[in-house]
């Protein structure tokens, strides 16, 4: 009964010594998870967990692969090119070399760190962090671990500022006045639809006219803008197809969305360039009874 025990004693010691080799035999071993996983990544760069992955299993390997001659020459390469960029845009090759580097050896501290650095000064600044974040992993025992921390905090108040200049930027560009595109009123009866452009040169003021029934344009009026109010006067207009449009003043505003215009206008046949134009002004007020001030609404629409 003793030997029995003392054999099974034995045999559970020999699973347990044998049982790493086993395991490595039917996984390929270290070397083989590593080639798999630089193979996934050169097939996807940007997988920063993959990266993590293989960092923390070369660190596991005794011996650690050594580097390939390839990727010291792409780390000179990138220190070269570096060291000749003046503006932001010049880091892109800088850029370029140490990740060629770091997608033969993905577990190389130096290229992290020099990649995270040259990013920084490309204003790339979310993939900085994420490097050299990388790089602290790949090397928690470096002398200047304490400094890269800071770095890191220092590159991402620049991200939060670099943030809110685009959306101020953004806030900006739609607030600004935006007259451009196609402005329509209701169509008439005739299911024809008057089309205006506005033109802005400076202050100076031109709408045009069409009417989408006889397709013939004209010069609606002339005036000055002021930020997203504007006036003017419409002498009077004659179209193709008879018809007319009565001396106006207008005065109007831009909406806050640079969607819709609201527009007063007044009969005034002291603004007509003609004595027909005169003629059909007063014409109008004597039909309507009285001069007084009309509102109407002008939307955006597509060419």
């Amino acid at each position: 009964m003793r030997c029995k025990k003392m054999f099974f004693f034995s045999f559970f010691l020999v699973v347990i010594f044998i049982q790493p080799y086993l395991a490595g035999a039917q996984t390929g071993g270290p070397q083989e998870t590593l080639n798999q996983y630089i193979s996934d990544l050169q097939k996807n760069p940007n997988e920063f967990a993959l990266r993590e992955k293989i960092i923390k299993l070369v660190q596991g390997m005794k011996p650690q692969p050594s580097v390939p001659e390839e990727v010291e020459r792409y780390l000179a390469r990138g220190r070269a090119a570096f060291k000749g960029a003046a503006q932001p845009k010049d880091f892109e090759d800088a850029v370029n070399e140490f990740k060629k580097a770091l997608l033969i050896a993905p577990w190389v501290a130096e290229g992290y760190y020099n990649l995270g650095i040259v990013q920084d000064k490309a204003g790339q600044y979310q993939n900085a962090i994420h490097n050299l974040k990388l790089y602290l992993l790949a090397a928690p025992k470096a002398t200047d671990v304490k400094e890269v921390k800071s770095l890191i905090f220092e590159i991402e108040y620049r991200q939060e500022k670099a943030q809110k200049e685009i959306v101020t930027k953004k806030k900006e560009e739609e607030a600004k006045p935006d007259f451009n595109g196609v402005w329509t009123e209701a169509p008439l009866s005739d299911r024809s639809c008057w089309r205006y452009k506005f033109i802005v040169s400076g202050r100076q003021l031109t709408i045009t006219g069409e009417c989408v029934g006889t397709h013939s344009t004209f010069v609606w009026g002339t005036g000055t803008v002021e930020g997203r109010n504007f006036e003017g006067i419409n002498p009077g207009s004659w179209f193709a197809g008879g018809g007319s449009i009565p001396p106006e003043r207008f005065k109007g505003s831009l909406s806050e969305d640079n969607r819709t215009i609201t527009m007063s206008r007044i009969i005034d046949p002291e603004v007509a360039k003609t004595a027909e134009s005169r003629k059909v002004g007063k014409i109008f007020i004597q039909h309507l009874g009285r001069q007084e001030w009309k509102t109407c609404t002008w939307t955006h629409a597509s060419q």
